[in-house]
């Protein structure tokens, strides 16, 4: 049996689990710092999350009266999908310089991986993009941010 058989199969059981808990952790760093870069009180956070239902968030407190209070809070919502384009570019640019049926499947899992979260931040009910263009609809503030 060729190694490549037997080494894929192996790479993509590894790294797509891999790739989950990273971009997920990721996506919700990005949250706190953002939010913690325009000003907001974090009240509380936990960027890990697990299969079995704990969900990262970052529970914020917007102050009253906060200057350009729709792009600060339009930026907190939509940092954690960019993170996950800021992660494919980076794994497409290593895919391309990378050589070895290894790296290549690792890189392509990630790629994937991250192709699949973003797009499940943007499309469902409660995901940040949705709450992004919730809150341009609206054009009123929630106090709170939880995910």
């Amino acid at each position: 049996m060729p190694p490549v058989l037997i080494t894929m199969p192996l790479t993509l059981l590894v790294s797509i689990p891999g790739w989950m808990y990273f971009s997920a952790f990721v996506h919700e760093l990005s949250h706190l710092v953002t939010s913690r870069v325009m000003g907001f009180k974090i009240k509380e956070y936990r960027l890990w999350s697990a299969p079995w239902g704990v969900r990262g968030f970052v529970d914020v407190v917007i102050p009253g009266g906060t200057s350009r209070y729709f792009l600060k809070r339009g930026l907190m919502h939509l940092a954690g999908p960019v993170s996950h384009l800021v992660i494919i570019v980076v794994a497409a640019v290593c895919l391309i310089y990378s050589q070895g049926v290894i790296l290549k499947t690792f890189w392509c899992a990630g790629i994937v991986v991250n192709c699949y979260l973003m797009i499940m931040n943007i499309v469902p009910a409660y995901s940040d993009g949705r709450q992004f263009l919730n809150m341009l609809k609206r054009k009123k503030g929630i106090e709170k941010f939880r995910k």
